[in-house]
């Protein structure tokens, strides 16, 4: 499920892989304050949205801003690849990983998506076009929508039929989530009401103390004992969903939205951020133990544990999926990258016509006025790969370094141009 660290990178990690099969020591746990990169790749075009582990924790399941959902090995090896298939913030598994279940690309149903045939084998639409608006059951068997109306509904995933429906959150509801015994659904929405419900009965059993701004990502801990609540304005804070009291508020360092995940033993709490950075919280506490600054550029969209518990996955502005584990294999360390994130200098809107970037600015000295470009200019690709907005192509130079040359695909007054240019670090403001 997705959904949905104060040092620096320490030593190194934890997975070998070989012909696609990973043959190596795995340490215990996650360790928080051993966590560093174990594997990592360019995953999408654009940020990663929604990211999952197959339930024997061998695979990791990844959809990006691009609608592609993609299938990779523990080495960040592809599996497969689906064009076109989801859109959204939110991934869930069934118990025997054969089914996933997402947004479809228009924003507005939720499809069931058999993994061996590569294919929709359910559709159920009249959600609210929030990406977060629906969770799946523990055992597989149903999915919970948020409708327009602001009632929940149940449906089967077999077969799409309406079981029941509760009130949910009114006027439309921002995330929702199940806990993992079955008997507790979350849902949070812009009303500012945050509310945990008994799907079997319908009937309120709590609702969340304070007020809220719509939820960017909402989950319970695996015991069922804590609820986290991650906002459009930053806040993260944990409730206890028997009570509705909250127990603990983290990450009110930075302002912007956030992500969250639960470790598979409920001790910790990762949390993405919009700055790049991924912090880790002792639950019970609400302590920061580890803080991993520059995790992404282009900040931290999507996180998940492994259900072994041994790996975070966490998906970037960048495009990148990152494995994150403990101290204790014999795989070779990444070594870090001290350079700046690449910089090319430009502003501009994107153009849906010409499906690219057209330029309104190019600044002084930067890479962009050295390689000759122009304002007007429509930018359609860069180092080969697409985008579908301004974010994602901002999201492509970051995932560069300094330094870096990259090719560039461009529309200039009707034809087509390429141009390859040496990237820059962003000047001080």
């Amino acid at each position: 499920m997705t959904i949905r660290t104060n040092s620096s990178l320490a030593a190194i990690l934890l997975l070998a892989a070989t012909a696609g099969a990973d043959t190596s020591r795995r340490p215990s746990g996650f360790l928080p304050r051993e966590a560093a990169v174990a594997a990592q790749t360019d995953a999408h075009r654009g940020r990663v949205t929604a990211i999952a582990f197959t339930p024997d924790a061998r695979q990791v399941m990844t959809i990006g801003i691009d609608s592609a959902f993609k299938t990779w090995s523990l080495a960040m090896k592809p599996i497969d690849s689906v064009e076109r298939q989801f859109r959204g913030d939110r991934l869930d598994v069934s118990p025997d990983g054969k089914v996933v279940v997402g947004v479809g690309v228009d924003n507005q149903s939720v499809v069931i998506y058999d993994r061996a045939r590569k294919e929709v084998v359910t559709t159920i639409g009249r959600a609210w076009g929030i990406n977060k608006c629906f969770a799946l059951s523990p055992d597989g068997k149903s999915v919970v929508m948020m409708q327009n109306d602001g009632q929940a509904r149940v449906f089967g995933t077999a077969d799409g039929a309406e079981k029941s429906t509760f009130q949910g959150a009114r006027h439309t509801s921002g995330a929702m989530a199940w806990s993992k015994d079955g008997k507790m659904v979350a849902t949070v929405g812009f009303n500012r009401i945050g509310r945990v419900v008994n799907p079997a009965t319908g009937e309120d059993i709590v609702q969340l103390e304070g007020a809220f701004t719509q939820a960017r990502d909402l989950c319970f801990s695996p015991d069922g004992k804590s609820l986290m609540v991650a906002d459009f304005q930053g806040s993260v804070r944990l409730f206890d969903p028997k009570t509705g009291k909250e127990t603990a508020t983290l990450a009110t360092k930075a302002a912007g939205q956030k992500c969250g995940a639960y470790s598979m033993d409920g001790k910790f709490v990762a949390v993405g951020e919009q700055t790049g950075v991924i912090r880790i919280y002792e639950v019970k506490t609400g302590r920061e133990l580890r803080e991993i600054r520059d995790a992404h550029a282009a900040g931290v969209w999507s996180l998940a544990f492994s259900p072994d518990g041994r790996l975070l996955a966490s998906g970037g502005g960048d495009g990148k999926v990152k494995l994150w584990g403990s101290a204790g294999s014999p795989a070779p360390q990444v070594k870090p990258d001290d350079r700046q994130p690449g910089y090319l200098g430009i502003t501009g809107a994107w153009d849906d016509t010409a499906k690219g970037v057209t330029i309104s600015t190019i600044i002084a000295g930067s890479a962009a006025e050295k390689a000759g470009m122009q304002v007007g200019d429509v930018i359609l690709e860069i180092g080969g790969k697409a985008f579908e907005d301004f974010e994602g192509l901002r999201a492509l130079v970051t995932s560069k370094k300094e330094g870096e040359e990259v090719e560039l695909k461009l529309n200039r007054a009707g034809e087509e141009k390429k141009l390859k240019l040496k990237l820059g670090p962003k000047p001080p403001e």
